[in-house]
């Protein structure tokens, strides 16, 4: 089954209607992919602090297309989707940090969007270095 999940690390930022509009484009575009919006479980002080608003987006099994191709379609669908939240009206002015991972876990996309018009910063190598060395040393994972 081709599984598509959407995970906002915090509610207050992303709300879980705010990822079902992502939702919704994407099952538009691919109607045969399982899309699910994960909230993460509102606990008061349960959150880290970050400048980002953090959304997680994880791709189960196989997708029907290269995971490239897929990759790079989601990655766009992504972009437009954080730059329309930066043209509404009372919504935060925060950038959005967009992270794709794949069937085994592993991160195959990282970016920024800062605003409702400049081109995204790509986080993707130095995101993999970063976790690469938060290793502990003699994992071969």
């Amino acid at each position: 089954m081709n599984r598509v999940i959407l995970r906002p690390a915090n509610p207050h930022d992303i709300t879980t209607e705010q990822a079902e509009e992502l939702a919704r484009a994407i099952r538009q575009k691919y109607p045969s992919y399982d899309v699910i919006v994960e909230p993460k479980e509102q606990e008061e002080g349960r959150y880290g602090l970050t400048w980002f608003e953090v959304l997680r987006i994880s791709l189960i099994a196989g997708l029907g297309i290269a995971l490239t191709t897929a990759v790079q379609e989601l990655t766009k669908m992504c972009i437009n989707w954080a730059r329309e939240r930066f043209k509404k009206k009372g919504q935060s002015r925060r950038p959005t940090y967009i992270a794709i991972y794949g069937p085994d876990n592993e991160l195959l996309m990282s970016v920024v969007v800062k605003n409702a018009t400049d081109e995204p910063e790509d986080r993707t190598e130095a995101d993999r270095k970063r976790a690469e060395a938060a290793k502990p040393k003699g994992d071969n994972k």
